[in-house]
């Protein structure tokens, strides 16, 4: 039987209805300028690279969804259906839809598609592991992307498939880029220990 699947995608960044788009930025160092490091899109692959590490040490299998990174564009809809398609024969499978947050909050999101039974599964395992493992958030939220939330929905609705009912999607919002304690924490190489229990969360929703 193949492995269960973690597919990272490198949200923002790559998209073809707007190219400049790198996602929320912010002086992260405190230097008095934002750099080109310092946004969204530029920071998520210090996340994603070390869970993609961390998974292979549980035989957990990623793939990496990155137009930018490939020179091609393309926007979430077609990320979503390159999804599908790599989910196909797999038992389980996870799309995490990379971003970090702005707007001054201490906490981290994780949001599912509403009423996915497999989707809330899926967040609340990660929301565990970035509970106990990130000493900088207040605390991990589970939401439906809905109401409040629906400005979320779009960045994982097209990654279901009914033919495949063991794909789920979570949109990752793990730090704030503007909250000082988050900010201190991602200068000091934090995002590599949010990777690392990202991965954990998808390994313990695949052994539920």
């Amino acid at each position: 039987m193949r492995p269960d699947l973690l597919i990272w995608d490198r949200q923002h960044a790559g998209k073809r209805s707007r190219p400049s788009d790198m996602g929320a930025a912010a002086d992260v160092d405190g230097d008095g300028r934002i750099a080109t490091w310092e946004r969204e899109a530029e920071l998520t692959p210090r996340y994603i690279q070390p869970g993609i590490v961390e998974a292979e040490v549980w035989g957990l299998e990623s793939k990496l969804i990155d137009p930018l990174r490939a020179g091609l564009q393309a926007d979430y809809p077609q990320r979503h259906r390159e999804a599908v398609s790599l989910a196909q024969g797999r038992p389980r499978a996870a799309y995490l839809a990379c971003h970090l947050n702005a707007g001054g909050g201490d906490y981290a999101l994780v949001g599912h598609v509403p009423r996915s039974t497999l989707g809330r599964a899926l967040a609340e395992a990660i929301a565990t592991e970035l509970e106990l493992s990130i000493p900088v958030i207040s605390r991990c939220r589970v939401e439906a992307l809905e109401g409040r939330w629906a400005r979320g929905l779009p960045t994982i609705r097209g990654a279901l498939a009914p033919g495949l009912p063991g794909l789920a999607g979570v949109l990752l919002e793990p730090l704030f880029l503007d909250a000082p304690e988050h900010q201190a924490y991602i200068h000091e190489g934090g995002l590599t220990a949010v990777g690392q229990a990202i991965a954990r969360g998808v390994r313990r929703w695949a052994n539920a």
